[in-house]
């Protein structure tokens, strides 16, 4: 059965879940309950997500979806001193698929310089 309520339901709950809002939890007394479609509308409207319509909340979930591959490198990264290796993924254009990521060496500096494509 394909009802449209149930498939924004589904977006409504991938986009909550895309967003950190739990589908569920339990209180003091070990009672589960689950979070209802009202609840996860205002906690995304309280992140200023505008989920007014059924059509809102598909925008929102289509752009948090491309919005992972229009960002080149993660928004922070934790690296040890220590660390011989340093990955680093990033997200670059189709048409630069082909090319490796390289660092110019250094030698008066353990850690890596700006990183650059070849040119």
């Amino acid at each position: 059965m394909n009802d449209v309520s149930t498939t924004a339901h589904n977006s409504l709950s991938r986009l909550a879940a895309a967003t950190g809002i739990l589908p569920a939890y339990f209180d003091v007394h070990g009672s589960e309950h689950h979070t209802a479609p009202a609840t996860q509308r205002a906690l995304l409207a309280a992140m200023r997500i505008s989920v007014q319509t059924d059509a809102d909340v598909e925008s929102a979930l289509a752009a948090l979806d491309s919005g992972e591959w229009k960002r080149l490198l993660p928004p922070v990264r934790v690296q040890s001193v220590t660390d011989a290796r340093w990955p680093i993924e990033a997200t670059l254009p189709k048409a630069l698929a082909s090319h490796a990521l390289r660092s110019p060496p250094s030698a008066a500096s353990p850690l890596p310089e700006a990183w650059r494509l070849p040119s």
